[in-house]
């Protein structure tokens, strides 16, 4: 996070038939210097873009493609998301080229990790991680920023406006290690 590259953070494209071999496609959409042809989909003009949640709904046969990715504007004098820094909703026809819906999207998901799920009893669904509250005794690791990294959930009905979900809530108790943390935790249905 702290590496000068961080700042340019992009979403590439890789493609699969099988699921174990992958390629990485020429797209023109997005060239850098010494390459006209590259295979990123988000570049770094409206701040870094990281996270990327995919969801691909076949029935809608024009836009089946649908992302949720993070776009970050961690440094100055590259580039800024339009509404700050936060999550922020695409579309496309072929997984390839992406397009912007909307603004910046409203709710609790105000960390740098969330990943976004079509669901088809709830409508969209969230899970993220922040920070805890900070308690009274609380110990913070020497490699992070603050206490407790817990897991929440979020739904939707439209994808736009999100509503933290009370039920939900991950986190270390007076049991785990004082530096238990929750990183990047993917859910699946089983």
């Amino acid at each position: 996070w702290r590496s000068e590259n961080h700042k340019r953070r992009r979403i590439c494209l890789y493609e699969s038939r099988d699921g174990v071999n992958w390629t990485r496609p020429g797209l023109s959409d997005f060239p850098v210097p010494g390459h006209d042809k590259t295979n990123i989909i988000l570049d770094s003009k409206e701040g870094a873009a990281a996270y990327a949640s995919v969801i691909i709904g076949p029935a809608d046969k024009e836009w089946p493609y649908q992302m949720f990715a993070l776009r970050a504007g961690w440094a100055r004098g590259e580039g800024a998301p339009p509404e700050g820094t936060g999550y922020y909703r695409y579309r496309s026809r072929n997984g390839k080229a992406w397009e912007a819906v909307g603004d910046r999207v409203e709710g609790p998901m105000t960390g740098d990790l969330c990943y976004f799920y079509n669901d088809d009893d709830e409508g969209y669904v969230a899970y993220y991680r922040l920070a805890a509250e900070r308690r009274q005794n609380d110990h913070i690791p020497i490699y992070e920023d603050a206490p407790r990294r817990s897991l929440y959930r979020a739904t939707s009905d439209d994808g736009t406006r999100w509503v933290k979900d009370q039920s939900m809530f991950l986190t270390a108790d007076e049991r785990d290690h004082r530096d238990t943390q929750y990183q990047e935790c993917v859910p699946f249905k089983v």
